[in-house]
């Protein structure tokens, strides 16, 4: 591709929006203002009178140039479009590649009309600046948000890391999350090892059901074959792991993590006590009992359909408060203050056939005798009027709905609200993002960030890649110089960039990400070791790969390997 001839157009493109663009000439136009300077013509207009003002002529190896004469007796050179590139391109080399500035600066210590604009477009065509660009950081932006419609339907899962501040044996916290409510659930963990984890995952699937999909991250303890034989036992359970080093495929269980470590600081502050493997059960009824932003309600009452009974005054019923009606049971056993519904559930002797002898119904919610008169208009059962809430006018044949009808009422509702919540989130997002990150087209080249573990020391930051297919919408197959890339990438991670090759530059293999670094640069990548001993055997990662352990390795003083 002819890079000079692209920059040309483009800086074509930024003087057309140039009100005085006299500066950046081509090389007839500037000619024929060299004849202007070293002529008397016997009409003489403005423009004339403007460059002997400003500019003047100087022969550099007998060539005649431009230049402009500063009050500091400083000249420098006046160059013609064509020219351009070349000089720029020679600077920007002689500093290493340096950024924008230091480019432009160093082309202004000898020419006059090559402006910092000048010098951003061309580090666009530079494919080695590309390469070492630093990515600026993109938050609030997602192109294709995880979405959940209903119970159970995906839960994720992460660890959180808290050996820095041990709780005797516990040192890790599981921070389980249902998708769609939000609700949580906390366990401390003493290591995370996959045994312990599966274990935990285990019992919570034996309380509440195990999830459509259970999503972790790429971490040994989800990925290990013990989490799989879990898992297995629910035919319908399909385990998914994110991308590695890539969090944000899992922002939500992630976000969550902050606010327990937020809240388990509040906790162990106001309690003035290091036990948070007894604070995490506070802290995880505090997230489940508050109003989520998104949700509209409460993850508890978006799982249960009722409020959390916090105190005395909502765990014992209004009616009992009013009739002022308590349990005193004597030695003998009998209770004398309870209620009728009450000595009915605790007294088998009584009769259901001579309770029903006068009546022919009976309540399905506090099992007493009734008329008949009223019926539950949710489920069709036979119910109390005070054993449900009146929907029409009060009389006989009122319309009632019972208690267990107004909590699965309210639950559908505080659902509904939840999905309208998060569509409505979504949706937003997505308007964001489509504006900030257009859609790539076929054959575009952009920039992938490299992680840091499949990099040398001396490898740039990003590789060019160019888009081959779209697999699904945000989603895209891309390829490099060296094969075709094994993952699939989202529209957050990739960067569009001028084009440097087209696809018939990509060779028809397959290889991962740290493969091409490997074939492009050197692709050294972090080995780090864990070893809790000397060093001294090939047990030791560092050791084995002939490397000395490093600051990123243990914090043991009796290393041998230093």
């Amino acid at each position: 591709m002819d890079f000079q001839a692209e920059f040309n157009k483009k800086l074509k493109e930024l003087l057309s929006k140039k009100k005085d663009n006299s500066r950046i000439m081509s090389t007839i136009e500037y000619e024929t203002v060299i004849e202007l300077l070293t002529s008397e013509p016997e009409i003489k207009s403005s423009k004339y009178y403007y460059y002997k003002k400003n500019f003047t002529t100087i022969i550099i190896e007998n060539v005649t140039k431009i230049a402009k004469v500063f009050p500091t007796g400083e000249v420098k050179i006046v160059l013609p479009m064509e020219k351009i590139f070349s000089i720029i391109d020679e600077a920007h080399k002689n500093i290493g590649h340096g950024g924008e500035r230091k480019t432009f600066l160093e082309i202004n210590r000898k020419y006059v009309n090559i402006s910092q604009e000048c010098v951003a477009i061309y580090i666009k065509f530079c494919s080695i600046c590309q390469a070492k660009h630093q990515r600026i950081a993109r938050t609030g932006l997602v192109t294709k948000p995880v979405r959940s419609h209903e119970l159970f339907e995906r839960a994720q899962v992460d660890l959180i890391d808290m050996q820095s501040l041990p709780d005797k044996d516990f040192k890790w916290i599981l921070n389980y999350q249902d998708h769609f409510t939000k609700f949580s659930i906390l366990r401390s963990l003493k290591s995370k090892k996959a045994e312990e984890t599966a274990k935990e995952l285990l019992d919570i699937f034996l309380h509440f059901g195990a999830p459509s999909i259970l999503q972790s991250d790429n971490g040994r303890e989800f990925t290990a074959t013990i989490i799989k034989e879990v898992v297995s036992m629910w035919p319908e359970c399909k385990l998914i792991n994110g991308r590695p080093r890539h969090p944000q495929s899992q922002g939500s269980i992630e976000r969550s993590n902050d606010v327990v470590k937020t809240k388990l600081f509040a906790w162990m502050s106001e309690q003035k006590s290091k036990k948070w493997s007894v604070g995490i059960k506070f802290v995880m009824f505090q997230m489940n009992r508050s109003v989520h932003r998104i949700l509209k309600t409460s993850p508890y009452e978006a799982m249960f359909g009722q409020a959390p009974r916090v105190g005395l005054s909502t765990n014992i019923t209004q009616s009992i408060l009013e009739e002022g009606e308590y349990e005193d049971i004597d030695a003998n056993g009998n209770n004398h203050g309870a209620t009728s519904a009450q000595l009915r559930l605790f007294s088998p002797s009584t009769s259901q056939s001579q309770q029903v002898s006068d009546y022919d119904f009976i309540c399905h919610i506090c099992f007493e005798p009734t008329s008949g008169a009223h019926t539950c208009m949710g489920c069709k059962k036979p119910v109390h009027a005070i054993c449900g809430d009146n929907v029409g006018e009060e009389g006989y044949g009122t319309q009632i709905l019972c208690h267990r009808c107004v909590v699965n009422k309210k639950r559908a509702h505080d659902r509904d609200m939840a999905d309208e919540g998060q569509s409505q989130q979504a949706e937003k997002m997505c308007q964001k993002s489509s504006l900030t990150l257009p859609k790539l087209e076929i054959g575009d080249n952009v920039r992938l960030q490299i992680p840091k573990v499949d990099r040398g020391p001396a490898d740039p930051k990003n590789l060019i890649a160019i888009v081959l297919e779209e697999v699904r919408d945000g989603l895209y197959r891309i390829g490099t110089k060296m094969g075709q890339l094994k993952s699939n990438y989202g529209r957050m991670a990739l960067d569009k960039c001028e084009i440097f090759f087209s696809l018939d530059d990509v060779p028809d293999k397959i290889i991962t990400l740290r493969e091409a670094v490997r074939e492009e640069f050197t692709g050294q990548g972090i080995v780090k070791c864990e070893c809790k001993q000397k060093c001294d055997n090939n047990r030791c990662k560092c050791k084995r790969s002939n490397l000395k352990c490093n600051s990123k390795c243990h914090n043991s003083s009796t290393c041998k390997n230093k």
